[in-house]
């Protein structure tokens, strides 16, 4: 029959008698009858009564390690799955769970060569924060320190009445003051960014 898989599992009542693969019947049938492919007896007694069964909570890894560690005739053979009584569940294809755990590995690989690249990006990221800071903090510096004399010298001249000269020096801290600011506004800027940069990483 077409709905007949690569194996199905003989039970009595709940009790498992074995398994019974497409290989070993069409073997049995013709080894007996020929091409007669309908013998009297009941298909127990040809029944794999050492097919390997599993406990239903079994962990796939574990379900896949005992398939192969029987004979290469018997790796492939569905694997009986039954509960805690011993009584059937259902049948597991090996072929199957070779593809799952396949599939799984493949992703969990796909899964760290992103995490890889994500650490990388975080890192030329921090790396390039830690040169704009350092270079911006070199070009604050400078200004400042321009405007703290600038108005110790505004204080000095007008101390000493000379207002010319203290107006003069209030025009180069206004022209260093807008510098300033414009460093500022870059700064706010670049944090802006590497904010969107970072969030752009954490969610891809």
């Amino acid at each position: 029959s077409q709905d007949f898989g690569e194996a199905v599992a003989v039970v009595s009542g709940a009790r498992v008698v074995g398994l019974l693969t497409r290989a070993h019947l069409s073997t049995k049938l013709f080894s007996r009858f020929g091409h007669a492919l309908y013998g009297q007896d009941a298909v127990g007694t040809i029944a794999q009564h050492d097919a390997l069964r599993v406990p239903h909570d079994t962990p796939l890894a574990f379900a896949l390690l005992g398939a192969f560690a029987r004979s290469e005739q018997e790796a492939y053979d569905d694997l009986i799955v039954v509960d805690d009584r011993d009584a059937y569940v259902g049948l597991l294809s090996v072929k199957r769970l070779v593809v799952h755990q396949t599939e799984r590995l493949r992703f969990e690989q796909d899964q760290k060569r992103i995490a890889e690249r994500r650490a990388r990006e975080f890192e030329e990221h921090a790396e390039l924060t830690r040169r704009f800071l350092a270079t911006i903090t070199h070009e604050l510096r400078a200004p400042v320190n321009t405007l703290i004399g600038l108005t110790e010298l505004v204080r000095g001249n007008l101390e000493r009445g000379s207002v010319p000269r203290a107006v003069g020096h209030v025009v180069t801290m206004r022209a260093t003051a807008s510098h300033l600011r414009g460093l500022v506004d870059s700064v706010l800027e670049q944090a802006k960014l590497d904010a969107r940069q970072v969030l752009s990483l954490i969610h891809i």
